[in-house]
């Protein structure tokens, strides 16, 4: 069991989130799908190594929900039934727990400790990477431009 009372360190210091542009595809909906997923410092996956969804979607819903930021709430993938759980504090360090289905027993021992700031940091560094990818269209490169606004306002 991972206890989250451990030192707080910053996101980019306990995970990682990879969004690897490289292999995005277009879907025929006109979804971009590609490779979105967390490596935590402990050297586990979330929601696994490789885990394939729709990043620009749900990652525009994380932005929202990070800007707000107060309290628990859910951070949701598409595919799957994953999510990661977000408990934030006034002057407490935030935690994040990953889950798939419900939470799980006991959750409130288990997760990361993370710095929630840096945290936005960590998802405004995904966007600037998927801002570079070659077939955004007019619609996708606002989303962008908006969600980095979301995350960096003061």
């Amino acid at each position: 069991t991972t206890s989250w009372r451990r030192p707080v360190l910053r996101a980019d210091e306990s995970m990682k989130l990879t969004v690897d542009t490289d292999q995005f595809v277009r879907r025929m909906s006109g979804q971009i799908s590609g490779p979105i997923y967390f490596e935590f410092a402990d050297g586990s996956f979330f929601p696994e190594r490789g885990w394939f969804d729709f990043p620009i979607t749900i990652m525009s819903w994380w932005s929202r929900d990070l800007a707000l930021a107060s309290g628990e709430f859910d951070l949701s993938f598409m595919e799957g039934n994953c999510r990661l759980r977000v408990s934030s504090e006034p002057g407490s360090p935030s935690k994040i727990i990953p889950f798939w289905g419900s939470l799980p027993e006991g959750h409130q021992d288990k997760g990361y400790a993370i710095d929630l700031e840096s945290f936005k940091e960590l998802t405004v560094g995904a966007w600037e990477q998927i801002s570079t990818y070659p077939s955004l269209d007019d619609e996708e490169a606002r989303m962008v431009t908006t969600c980095i606004g979301l995350l960096t306002e003061n």
